[in-house]
């Protein structure tokens, strides 16, 4: 089998839909199958699948296990030689998933890739990033970084590659989580999703971790994948910015250890202090 595509899904409703019947047409072209991990929707969305995508592989899970845990199960049932995570969200152009697999056909020492991501008006994402250092993290969670937001929006600048373009491939240290595809022998050797880190950071982990199992990992200019970006958490807000930091903290942990992980939370903890106030007057 050439394509598997796991989709991770939180009441995710019209967008799964559509982002499921773009992937059925593009996977018809291919050896391929969908599976998609439902973490205990709401919304109706387990019975839209049923009733209107009955191929696809289901599995609903009967509590929200996160983004990293249900992709895993995805991961752990998929049978092809790429397996491709897919935010429920991201809409691929037809012919995108086809090309995805026959770039990483002609580049057999690349593990991991992505592609081209574009906002609903078209205009290109500036996705990819290079490797978070400690002090980036603290640059743009804190409010030290706010006070030398000089030094803060240079070090961000040069985290993401902003001279970049996107319109040419390159080798890149962060692909993003929504769109990111995976040769099965680096999901082998290099592991899926560690699950410490429940819904932000994971692919920022991974991507680390294939790179270091001797495996490229790239961006790759081909088709296009409409992604607005934040529709499952949007409805949960002050949940998903507790988790963000919460992951944070445990990333700086895994890459830099307990100890600046501890300084780190004491740095941004005003700042998730402060948004969480603003979001509970916005809620007012």
């Amino acid at each position: 089998m050439d394509l598997s595509v796991v989709i991770v899904s939180y009441n995710s409703g019209e967008w799964l839909v559509r982002t499921l019947d773009a992937v059925a047409a593009d996977v018809a072209g291919l050896d391929g199958e969908i599976l998609v991990i439902d973490n205990a929707s709401r919304d109706g969305s387990v019975q839209e699948l049923a009733r209107r995508h009955a191929p696809i592989r289901l599995v609903a899970n009967p509590e929200n296990r996160f983004y990293t845990a249900a992709n895993n199960q995805g991961l752990a049932l998929a049978r092809g030689r790429y397996l491709l995570v897919l935010n429920p969200d991201a809409t691929p152009a037809p012919g995108t998933l086809p090309l995805l697999v026959a770039a990483l056909d002609a580049r057999p020492d690349v593990g991991m890739a992505s592609c081209r991501l574009v906002w609903p008006d078209g205009r290109t994402q500036r996705n990819c990033a290079r490797d978070w250092t400690l002090t980036a993290l603290v640059m743009e969670h804190s409010l030290p970084g706010l006070v030398w937001r000089r030094m803060a929006r240079r070090s961000w600048h040069d985290r993401t590659y902003d001279n970049w373009d996107r319109e040419s491939e390159r080798e890149v240290d962060i692909l993003p989580g929504s769109v990111l595809i995976v040769r099965r022998e680096a999901l082998a050797v290099a592991g899926g999703f560690d699950e410490r880190l429940r819904l932000y950071f994971g692919e920022d982990e991974w991507c680390a971790r294939v790179r270091r199992a001797g495996f490229g990992v790239r961006y790759l200019p081909v088709g296009r994948v409409v992604h607005p970006e934040g529709t499952s958490t949007v409805a949960v807000r002050a949940m998903a910015r507790r988790l963000y930091f919460d992951d944070m903290v445990r990333f700086a942990e895994i890459r830099f250890g307990a100890a600046r992980a501890r300084v780190l939370r004491a740095l941004t903890w005003p700042t998730w202090r402060a948004l969480a106030a603003m979001e509970r007057r916005r809620r007012q």
